[in-house]
């Protein structure tokens, strides 16, 4: 009886779930893909018809009127050929099922997903569903079968907390740890930085207690066993507050299989990622009598990172972790730098933390080098300290300045400076034109761009014409129509008095600007914008009125370059996710120090600046070339277009 009522519950949290995931899908917050960002090969592009017949069947399904819903969600997929909102409709329906406890139809629905879709998250989230529909039926193996193919880093938390407790659930007559380690891996991390008790409440008592997913992992990671036996899928897993464990226990797995270099991999980043862990005294130990071939050969200098990896900045810290570990072959799939040992200290963004980060690095570390902080007050900070310690410090700050502490200290990003004089020298060599106009949003970054271009010009021998600002995109006509009223002369080259306009805002901004500037006859003209043009949706959401864009990024995902493309490459493999600017600013940062080190046999902090400095011909997959002598990097950023509804290079499209 106590069992049945207990299964019970289990659906009707189930249930809660699924219908919070529809909202999830019907809402947009995230979308298939967006968690990891991967592009997905369906052998059939989403047309604009496409989309408003799939729009149709979502508005019937937020209107709760399941039955029309899932009939138009069929008529979908028997209409249009094979493409990714064929898998979305087919979810759906699997969906309205669950909702109707038709558990039989929705096995056959979710089944039929995951033998069909070549997308990875998609196949995770239906694995997820046909789990529970299982479960549902009494299908324990059925169910269990499935949650063993999951990869969890495709998964958002309202899927981790429901098939991690069911999983556990359907193991509890298992003796083995091994069985278990994975689930609880994955409920730590996403009990990560959450109030317990309210997830208990929308998840149901169900939910392991905190402390006792801590003792079992803890446990578990001391439990020396054969790497066969342990979870295949850790060694991909996007670890966080479990991955000092996850760590230990790989390395100690690869130790008894006498696979010395692997062994030494993970050890050491429980070490030097997690010196306040339990296990990194323990990984310390083993690490010392642990031969590798070529230990011999090749020289290991230790280099200090620090980032945010707690905060209101954590995503970007792990993403520029994550750039980093690659850049050192740290994690399965990248091959990098061999001689490099990297000691991780988070900094949660505060200047205060970065100090006594710079000060631990230095002088209980004894580091070469530090790469980091990121945030521009931590920089600040950690910049004064880092030179007064003597110690190399390479920033991943835009806030301009930082070299300016003192001749220790180095940066590299992509600032307004940078940005301002490859868009004019792009303009007339690759445009040939020379007449500009400003239209920039009343906002900082606006002003701050728009004054920059406007100074640097001269030396480039353009003319800014007219410069105009504005309150709001969506209602800056009046402020567009300004340009051609402040126009002195036109000439046949340039009817309205000048060729291009720069729009220092984001490309939601240009969206909305887009049609006005079409109406007032503007569109034809050059626009010319920063980096924060560089998302996807400017391309597929600016239906062709973007004819003649210009805009850069210091790192393009869609690049031809071989370099690019192999960094894109291993990073998947490793994280299961696309890079980010941030990935893979630190994946050339750790990089060019490695090389700066590999150089000739550096003695002491002073030679390692020499060589530092030394690097000129560097080709980064994130445009860094070398440091100039004001310790600002020199960057080679990629120059971009649209071209129907892709962003590419603007060289390829021409």
């Amino acid at each position: 009886m106590n069992s049945q009522k207990n299964k019970k519950g289990f659906i009707r949290i189930f249930l809660l779930v699924t219908i919070c995931s529809c909202l999830w899908l019907v809402n947009g917050c995230g979308g298939f893909g967006k968690k990891t960002g991967e592009k997905r090969k369906y052998p059939n592009p989403v047309t604009s018809q496409m989309q408003m017949v799939f729009d149709q069947a979502d508005q019937t399904f937020r209107e709760k009127r399941y039955d029309a819903a899932e009939m138009q969600y069929l008529n979908y997929v028997e209409q249009f050929p094979y493409n990714a909102l064929s898998d979305q409709a087919q979810f759906r329906r699997g969906q309205i099922r669950l909702i109707r406890d038709d558990y039989n139809a929705a096995v056959l629905l979710f089944e039929g997903i995951i033998k069909k879709t070549p997308d990875p998250q998609m196949e995770s989230r239906a694995r997820v569903k046909a789990g529970i529909s299982h479960y549902a039926l009494n299908q324990f193996e059925s169910a269990l079968l499935h949650f063993k193919k999951i990869n969890a880093n495709y998964l958002l938390e309202f899927d981790r907390l429901s098939i991690a407790p069911l999983a556990l659930k359907l193991l509890e007559k298992s003796s083995s740890l091994e069985d278990k380690a994975y689930y609880h891996a994955v409920l730590l991390d996403t009990y990560q930085g959450k109030d317990f008790s309210t997830l208990k409440k929308q998840y149901g008592d169900n939910l392991p207690e905190l402390e006792n997913v801590k003792q079992f992992l803890e446990a578990w990671a001391r439990q020396v066993v054969a790497i066969s036996q342990v979870d295949s899928r850790l060694e991909d897993y996007n670890a966080s507050v479990s991955s000092p464990y996850v760590l230990y226990k790989l390395g100690q797995s690869y130790l008894i299989a006498k696979k010395n270099k692997e062994a030494k991999k993970y050890l050491s980043q429980v070490v030097n990622q997690h010196p306040q862990s339990t296990l990194a005294s323990l990984a310390q130990d083993a690490i010392k009598n642990i031969k590798t071939k070529g230990d011999s050969k090749v020289k290991r200098y230790r280099v200090g990172v620090i980032l945010p990896m707690t905060g209101k900045y954590q995503s970007y810290g792990e993403s520029a972790w994550q750039g980093i570990q690659c850049a050192a072959g740290q994690q399965p799939g990248c091959t990098g730098a061999q001689n490099l040992e990297l000691i991780l200290k988070d900094d949660a963004g505060e200047p205060a933390k970065a100090i006594a980060a710079v000060e631990e690095l230095v002088n209980q570390h004894d580091v070469i080098a530090i790469i980091g902080p990121m945030s521009s007050a931590s920089a600040m900070a950690a910049a004064s300290k880092a030179q007064e310690l003597g110690v190399v410090m390479l920033s991943l700050a835009q806030k301009e300045g930082i070299p300016q502490v003192g001749d220790h200290i180095y940066r590299f990003s992509l600032t307004p400076d940078q940005q301002v004089k490859s868009l004019l020298n792009s303009l007339v060599q690759k445009k040939k034109q020379k007449l500009i106009a400003i239209l920039h949003p009343k906002s900082n970054y606006g002003q701050v761009f728009a004054n920059k271009l406007k100074t640097a010009a001269p030396r480039y021998n353009i003319e800014v014409v007219a410069m105009s600002g504005y309150q709001n995109p969506k209602d800056a006509v009046d402020a567009i129509r300004d340009l051609k009223l402040k126009v002195s002369k036109t000439s046949k080259q340039a009817p309205m008095g000048f060729e291009a306009i720069f729009i220092p805002d984001s490309y939601l901004s240009v969206l909305y600007l887009l049609p006005q500037m079409q109406m007032l006859g503007m569109d034809q003209l050059t626009l010319v914008g920063t980096n924060a043009w560089n998302d996807a949706r400017l391309g597929t959401h600016s239906k062709g009125l973007l004819k003649n864009g210009l805009f850069l990024d210091m790192y393009f995902i869609g690049a031809k370059d071989p370099i690019v493309k192999n960094f894109n490459q291993s990073f998947r493999t490793a994280f299961q996710k696309e890079p980010s600017t941030l990935s893979a600013m630190g994946y050339d940062i750790t990089l060019f120090v490695a090389r700066a080190l590999s150089k000739n046999p550096v003695k002491g902090r002073d030679g390692f600046i020499s060589s530092l400095q030394a690097i000129k011909n560097f080709k980064g997959v994130a445009g860094l070339r070398a440091f100039g002598a004001d310790r600002e990097a020199i960057l080679a950023p990629f120059m971009l277009t649209v071209e129907g509804e892709n962003i590419v290079e603007y060289e390829s499209s021409q």
